[in-house]
């Protein structure tokens, strides 16, 4: 089957716009301001959360806030549709976005500010994470006791026993200091776990952008993960560095940027576009 271009999906969309325009102009209208009333409750009340901490942060930067640190929390659970009437794929709920807005607006603040409200369901999370790596590391302890004591139970286990066998938790957030290998090893340690996804916000994105050539492959690592949260082990590695493959972890990413980066550095606006025109079409 041919795929159409870019350009004949562009122009098929024009169509359909213009067909169902009037019978969808009262429930779609555009406006200048951005409507908050239109979004859900939740939301709306997190806009308000974010906006009352950070009063230079407009409605729709706070949107974006709202929706990552809602989209993170959730994705904990790894969440998917499998839906066969909608795709053949498993696919995983996850968000991106890139939030354009002046240096010293309240980025940090707003994240800062979602996150304590979060905080109950995110300790609640981590609690179960914790619980379940000592789980694992209690099995290991017991059948390393056993092999000295036969009839040794679990429940005979002294913290002593098990404690060397505690893995640290892998990390669900990351900055911009993040390398694709970096990020992959991170994916590595959560996919083997039953809980856990990856958050990536990056301040300044556009900056390290332009500086970093590290934050353009962690855009294509995200870019590949985005649809079906998978990622090919890569065969040109060596045995001592090789990534695993991923499966199954669909990150939720969050972009500041100033709108001089953006708009001013053509490097800076292809590698975008790219990531949200190509990658993620």
């Amino acid at each position: 089957m041919e795929i159409a271009s870019r350009e004949e999906r562009i122009e098929a969309i024009k169509k359909i716009v213009i067909l169902y325009e009037e019978e969808l102009k009262d429930s779609i209208k555009v406006d200048e301001k951005f409507d908050v009333t239109r979004l859900p409750s939740t939301i709306q009340k997190g806009i308000k959360l974010v906006t009352a901490k950070a009063p230079t942060f407009s409605n729709i930067s706070a949107c974006t806030t709202v929706n990552y640190v809602f989209m993170h929390m959730i994705g904990q659970l790894r969440p998917v549709i499998n839906d066969v009437i909608y795709s053949n794929d498993t696919l995983g709920l996850n968000y991106y976005a890139i939030n354009i807005a002046a240096s010293g607006g309240g980025k940090d603040s707003s994240r800062n500010t979602m996150m304590s409200a979060c905080k109950t369901a995110f300790d609640i999370i981590h609690k179960e994470r914790e619980d379940q790596e000592i789980a694992r590391a209690k099995n290991i302890a017991l059948r390393e006791k056993i092999k000295d004591e036969p009839n040794a139970q679990i429940e005979d286990l002294q913290y002593t026993d098990y404690v060397d066998f505690v893995r640290e938790l892998a990390p669900t957030e990351v900055e911009s200091s993040s390398t694709r290998g970096g990020l992959v090893a991170i994916l590595n340690k959560l996919q083997n776990t039953e809980y856990g996804s990856i958050g990536v916000m990056m301040n300044e994105f556009g900056l390290a952008l332009k500086q970093n050539s590290t934050v353009q492959e962690v855009l294509e690592l995200l870019g590949t993960l985005f649809d079906q949260g998978v990622v090919a082990q890569q065969a040109f590695k060596t045995v001592e560095v090789r990534e695993q493959a991923v499966s199954g972890m669909y990150p939720n990413t969050l972009l500041h940027s100033s709108p001089k980066i953006v708009f001013g550095n053509s490097a800076v606006r292809d590698s975008i576009s790219n990531l949200f025109h190509t990658m993620l079409a």
